[in-house]
């Protein structure tokens, strides 16, 4: 799985910079019942913590494709280059906007409280 590094980002008004990651292999998005339904297209890397806050991936059956969803509602599967996610598409399609202007910590913190049901109990903990 190698990885393609962007020059930084800093989100508008954020403390923090962002580093924009893309897959250059294919990284897929599987449901619970290993339906392939999306790719992961870039993920979001806190410079401050290295940590993965936000992804951005294309998703087969929402239009426009591209979501953003927050980190932890991915999981990695058995297989390389799989994730896999119990996010469900009314969820995406009801997720909020999130505008250009956001800052990483609201994005994520907004987008958590959305997806709140597909998360386990120790993942709901901001």
């Amino acid at each position: 799985m190698l990885i393609e590094i962007s020059k930084p980002v800093r989100a508008t008004g954020a403390m923090r910079t962002l580093f924009h990651v893309r897959p250059v292999d294919v990284w897929k998005i599987h449901n619970p019942l290993g339906v392939w339904i999306g790719n992961v297209d870039t993920l979001m890397l806190d410079s401050t913590t290295g940590a993965v806050r936000l992804v951005y991936a294309s998703i087969f059956e929402i239009p426009g494709g591209q979501i953003v969803l927050p980190w932890r509602t991915l999981r990695l599967d058995r297989l390389p280059g799989v994730f896999f996610t119990l996010v469900t598409k009314r969820r995406m399609l009801d997720a909020p906007d999130i505008g250009a202007g956001t800052l990483a910590e609201d994005a994520e913190r907004i987008l958590l409280d959305h997806y709140r049901e597909c998360l386990t109990p120790k993942e709901r903990v901001h």
